[in-house]
């Protein structure tokens, strides 16, 4: 799930987990991105993240290889 905010910054929630108070929200944010969010969409293997803001940029993440480097690096520590 992911959700924009009103900043520019977006929230994904990974709702994959055995135990619902184990859900943990990872931030995308870019420095010029900080006008509203006003809709999301993910891609269906959920690769992919777009957003809309007000200021009519769309901005793409992607979304896995995100989440993957972070694994990455904190298997690296």
């Amino acid at each position: 799930m992911a959700l924009g905010n009103k900043s520019g910054k977006t929230y994904i929630y990974d709702l994959d987990v055995v135990e619902p108070s184990l859900i943990k929200a990872s931030v995308l944010s870019h420095p010029k991105c900080n006008s509203a969010i006003r809709q999301t969409a993910l891609s269906r293997d959920g690769s992919i993240l777009i957003c809309v803001c007000d200021d009519a940029t769309v901005w793409r993440w992607d979304v896995k290889k995100d989440e993957e480097s972070k694994r990455e690096e904190a298997m690296e520590k």
